[in-house]
C-alpha cells in the first residue's frame, strides 16, 4: 500500500464514535478499509451548543472569513 493512501480524505473526521463527513455532518461506523491513522480523541455530540460559536457570531472577527463562519439562531 502506498504512503500517500493513508489518511488522503482530508473532508472525513475519524472519530471515537465513527467518521464524520465534513462536508454533511454524517457520522457513519468506523471503516480500517478508510485508512485512517489518526482520531480524535472525543465523540462529536452534535445536540451540545457551543458558546465559543454562538459568541464568535455575535462578534465577527475580521481575521475569519466570513465563508468560514455558519451561524444560525
Amino acid at each position: 500500500m502506498p504512503f500517500a493512501a493513508l489518511d488522503a480524505r482530508p473532508y472525513e473526521l475519524n472519530t471515537p464514535a465513527g467518521v464524520v463527513d465534513l462536508r454533511t455532518g454524517a457520522l457513519r461506523p468506523a471503516d480500517p478499509g478508510l485508512l485512517h491513522t489518526r482520531s480524535t480523541a472525543a465523540a462529536p455530540d452534535f445536540e451540545r451548543r457551543s458558546e465559543a460559536l454562538i459568541n464568535s457570531c455575535a462578534t465577527p472577527s475580521v481575521t475569519t472569513p466570513t465563508w468560514r463562519v455558519t451561524c444560525s439562531g
